[in-house]
């Protein structure tokens, strides 16, 4: 399963410039990293005018724009989703999730405080709070607390948190996952793989089922 880590704060504190300074630290460093920003306000993607737009103002629920090395989905969604969620439907081949936000999340998290844009931290321990990256000096128990200014310090403490053992433990998707009610259900290694072979085989009897890579049910009552 691919592993995440929340980076959380509070506005303007310098969310965004420390993952645009860690992720080319990673990078080169061999890890294969994506993102997922949480944008509390909305956000439009597609310009007036373009094409893509035309589409969408024509009522398409869905607009998928491709070129030779890139593809990018738009659709409308109901409710948010999960970080979870969005791991297993939209996520796959990379090393490790950086998230910008999701702070009520369970994931684990590194807080921005910036002096002169926070007095207090918006998460403890309980919320899972692992790392603390500030430009003043404060005291935290037993939790570490990293120079604001040395992105490389913080893409070293990612790397030894979550990336270490990449090699020896799979970071690859599940076999299969359950998502009843919009909640992920927990299921064991080997019921994941009675439920992948079983529909597999079914879905293999089905005309163009035949060489199914990767197969979506979604079943409404």
């Amino acid at each position: 399963m691919i592993p995440i880590v929340s980076i959380v704060g509070k506005s303007n504190s310098g969310k965004t410039t420390l993952i645009a300074k860690v992720i080319p630290f990673l990078i080169k460093k061999g890890h294969r990293i994506a993102t997922i920003k949480h944008c509390a306000h909305g956000f439009e993607m597609d310009k007036e005018g373009k094409d893509t737009w035309k589409h969408k103002k024509a009522g398409a629920k869905a607009i998928v724009a491709v070129s030779d090395n890139r593809l990018a989905l738009i659709t409308d969604i109901k409710g948010r989703y999960k970080l979870e969620e969005i791991r297993e439907r939209f996520i796959d081949d990379v090393d490790l999730i950086i998230a910008e936000g999701y702070k009520t999340e369970r994931y684990q998290k590194i807080e921005v405080l910036r002096d002169g844009n926070s007095k207090k931290l918006l998460c403890s321990k309980d919320d899972n709070l692992i790392a603390v990256v500030s430009d003043k000096k404060i005291r935290l128990k037993g939790i570490p607390l990293i120079d604001i200014n040395k992105p490389k310090d913080v893409a070293q403490f990612i790397e030894l948190r979550f990336l270490k053992n990449k090699k020896g433990l799979s970071n690859r998707r599940e076999k299969a996952y359950l998502f009843v009610n919009g909640k992920k259900l927990i299921i064991k290694p080997f019921v994941q793989e009675w439920f992948a072979k079983s529909i597999k085989a079914m879905v293999s009897t089905l005309r163009g089922g035949e060489r199914a890579k990767r197969i979506e049910i979604s079943i409404e009552d």
